[in-house]
Order: C-alpha cells, then sequence, then structure tokens
C-alpha cells in the first residue's frame, strides 16, 4: 500500500498504536490511563480477559485515543489490529464493525498476535511461545501457517505473578497498590535456572527496590524466584495445568514428527512477561525442554530486531503492513457495505 498503515495492538493491559515501517510504537499506553477515561485508578481495567474483549465501550475510546495520538482522522488510513490466537470468531467480526461503521476505516486486517511475531523473529518455521499479562500459550508454526490443533496454553502469566507477589510482600508486612507491586515485581523478580537450588541454599543476601515515595523494599535474594516459579510449576500458585516446558513440548509433539526437530531448534519467548528475570525465562525454558524431550539440538531464542519483547507483535504488524502484499490481506470498506461482515473470513 503507498500510504502508511495505522497499527494497533490492543493487550490485556497496554494499547500500541504507530504507523507501518517504524520500528516501534509511536504510543504505548495504560488500557485504564488515557485522556477519556475519567475513572483512573491503581487497578487497570481488564478489557480484554483470556483474549476476549470484555468492554467494547472502551475499545471504541482507546482506538479514538489511537489516533488521537497519532494527529489522524480514523478515515484518512488503512488499519491493522491485533487479535490473540483464542479470540472468537464474534471477536474479530465485532472490532471490524466498530472500525468500519464508527471510525469509517477505508481497508482493515485484523491479524493474529503469534503469526506477526514470526516477522521480527525472521521465523518461518518454529514455535512462538507468547507469555503476556493473562495467557501464555505455544504456537507452532510451520511455513508461515499456525498449527492450530497443536497450540497449547496455560493461564498462568504476568497477572497472576504480579498476584503471587503480591501474597508475598503481604506475608513480609507490606502492602502496596497493585501499580507498585507490578513495578517492584519487574525489577526484583527473575526465574531461578535451578529452582531448588536456590531453595536448598537460602542465604543471607538481599534485593531492593526504591519506591516511588523514596522508601526502599527489601527482600531475601531467594524470594525473588518464588513467583515467577509458577509459570513453570502452576500448581504453586494453585492452578491444575502443565508448567511452560511442558506445554511447550506438547505443542511441538502433536505436529508431524518429520518437523520436530526444527521446531526444537527454533522457540521464541515473546511478550512483556517473556522478559522477566531478563534473558532467565528462555534460559530456562531450554534447560527444561532438554531434561523433557529426545531432541538433540534444542534452541530458545529471543527477537533478534526487537528492543523490547512486549512490543514483539506490533513491530510484527509493522513490518507486515509495510510489505508490498498486505494489500492483498485486507477488506475494504466497499466490500465490507457490499458484502457484509462475514466477508472478513474470506481475507483474514
Amino acid at each position: 500500500m503507498s500510504e502508511q498503515v495505522v497499527v494497533i495492538n490492543n493487550g490485556s493491559l497496554r494499547t500500541r498504536v504507530g504507523l507501518s515501517g517504524d520500528d516501534e510504537p509511536s504510543a504505548t499506553f495504560r488500557n485504564n490511563a488515557y485522556d477519556s477515561l475519567p475513572h483512573k485508578n491503581e487497578h487497570p481495567q481488564c478489557l480484554i480477559e483470556r483474549g476476549l474483549v470484555t468492554n467494547w465501550e472502551e475499545i471504541e475510546k482507546i482506538w479514538q485515543h489511537c489516533f488521537k495520538q497519532l494527529g489522524l482522522e480514523s478515515s484518512a488510513q488503512p488499519v491493522l489490529l491485533t487479535d490473540s490466537i483464542i479470540g472468537a470468531t464474534e471477536n474479530r467480526e465485532k472490532m471490524a464493525t466498530l472500525m468500519f461503521e464508527k471510525f469509517d476505516a477505508p481497508a482493515l486486517n485484523i491479524s493474529l498476535t503469534s503469526a506477526l511475531s514470526t516477522f521480527p523473529c525472521m521465523c518461518n518455521t518454529g514455535v512462538i511461545v507468547e507469555s503476556g499479562d493473562d495467557i501464555t500459550q505455544s504456537v507452532p508454526i510451520i511455513e508461515g501457517k499456525i498449527v492450530k490443533d497443536a497450540i497449547t496454553s496455560t493461564s498462568v502469566a504476568g497477572r497472576d505473578i504480579t498476584e503471587a507477589f503480591s501474597k508475598l510482600l503481604e506475608k513480609e508486612g507490606f502492602t502496596y497498590d497493585n501499580e507498585t507491586i507490578r513495578a517492584a515485581k519487574e525489577r526484583l523478580c527473575t526465574i531461578a535456572l535451578f529452582y531448588e537450588n536456590e531453595m536448598e541454599n537460602r542465604n543471607s543476601r538481599t534485593c531492593s527496590y526504591e519506591l516511588p515515595d523514596g522508601k526502599i523494599l527489601e527482600i531475601a535474594a531467594w524470594q525473588q524466584y518464588l513467583s515467577g516459579e509458577a509459570i513453570f510449576k502452576p500448581n504453586l500458585i494453585g492452578i491444575n495445568s502443565p508448567g511452560l516446558a511442558e506445554n511447550t513440548k506438547n505443542a511441538i509433539e502433536k505436529c508431524d514428527q518429520g518437523i520436530q526437530r526444527e521446531l526444537y531448534e527454533y522457540v521464541y519467548v515473546v511478550g512483556g512477561n517473556s522478559k522477566l528475570g531478563g534473558f532467565a525465562l528462555a534460559e530456562r525454558l531450554q534447560k527444561e525442554l532438554a531434561d523433557l524431550s529426545r531432541a538433540r539440538r534444542i534452541k530458545v531464542r529471543t527477537p533478534p530486531h526487537v528492543q523490547d519483547r512486549s512490543n514483539t507483535a506490533w513491530v510484527g504488524g509493522s513490518y507486515f503492513s509495510s510489505m508490498s502484499n498486505f494489500q492483498e490481506s485486507v477488506v475494504t470498506k466497499q466490500e465490507y457495505d457490499e458484502h457484509g461482515i462475514h466477508f472478513i473470513h474470506k481475507k483474514f
């Protein structure tokens, strides 16, 4: 397409918006902290729960804010929206209806976050392990196509780790608002490569974080591993589900045996929760996959050209919408008016 495309990535916690061809979003903001929302509070409003939109009125306001951030009229340029692999058909139809009828978008594409992530990962065949605020999923992709029957997921994600860290702090006598706890978690919590060893070899080392009010939050060094361990052992927070490594192994082994070797060699971790402890989650996942599988070569990677893994899907949308064949993947306003909402399923 000759004109730039507006790329909007709605996450359960944050929204990212920018233009095709850019290396990073023009704006990133919390879903409960944009200009037109009067009820700013400590706890973010969950507009997307486990991949499903729960409040369309607020989503519409967020989209209005996106165009305001870019200084553009919504009818001026094509739009790419992102959706979760577990999003329902009704989700996409409602997104398209709003964008065409309320925003008068000239053309629209809706793409899956896991598929978009393959672009910055430079991955045609591999596994995209997405871990965001409300869901973690392992998505095999073969020759650019998602193997839907092989996808595995767990509800243990960033939000659950924040809650577990909050409970840990409460036991230590600390009580803070949700935002402060999340910020402290992102600075203090990490993933242990050898969790049992860390629990056995507890020592007097401490970790500290300066709170917004200037006070210092201090915890024992071994406590920084407790909350994040839930992503590998969900039973620690009362969730009866396989852990991340087992889920990833299961996703790979649901695919044809002839492709499994390549899938094990190209596992990419993306999403905001994957940043816990820097590269610690990727290192631990590689170790556990080696323990669980018979594969001789396993390589867990991070996107090579993305500075912030929270932005991986948005960056993928920027890449995709810059390609010369992107126009083949959009539904135009004219097509929507002529054929109705179900026409979108022929394009995306």
